[in-house]
Formats: structure tokens, sequence, C-alpha cells
């Protein structure tokens, strides 16, 4: 999944994933099931909760590592912030197309 997100973001630095710590601190869950998160891609030291108020998954463009891993930030930030969305794939019927 990290490889196939690779091909189309830029180095735009936040994209939410919809992943939130906020009904209990350190346990992420996914905000469309409540699910926990079972695959994680966190990068070095994270999450760290910084500043005691990030509470929002994101997939994080990180210079020092030249790539994107995910981060805990804030939730309220403003601007410059993209969301991921999921899509399924549907196989189209050829038939369909013409």
């Amino acid at each position: 999944m990290q490889a196939s997100l690779e091909t189309f973001l830029n180095d735009l630095p936040h994209y939410w994933i919809g992943l939130s710590d906020e009904a209990k601190e350190g346990t992420f869950v996914w905000q469309h099931s409540f699910e926990e998160a079972v695959y994680t891609n966190w990068a070095n030291g994270q999450p760290d909760n910084g500043g005691g108020d990030e509470n929002c998954g994101e997939v994080h463009f990180f210079w020092d590592e030249l790539q994107h891993s995910w981060n805990d930030e804030q939730c309220y930030m403003d601007g410059g912030v993209y969301a991921l969305c999921e899509k399924k794939n549907v196989p189209c019927d050829a038939e369909e197309l013409n």
C-alpha cells in the first residue's frame, strides 16, 4: 500500500488519513469504522503526541528520510492539509464500455 501511495504523493507535508486517538490516547482508530489500526507505518519516534495535543494521524513527507511516513499531528491545523480517501477497485465490464 505504501509503495502505491508514493507514486502519486508529492512533497506536500500533510495528508490526513482518517486516523485518530482522541477517544483514548495512544490507541489510534479509523474514523470510518472506529476499529483500531492493525497496519501502521509510523516514522521513527512517532507517534509522539508532541505538545500534548497531536491526536490525528497523517502521512507526512519527512525530508530527513526522503519518504512519506505516518506522523501524529494536531487535528485542527489551518491550511495545507489534504485528505487521502480509500477507493475500492471495482472491475469494469468491457462490454459496458462499448
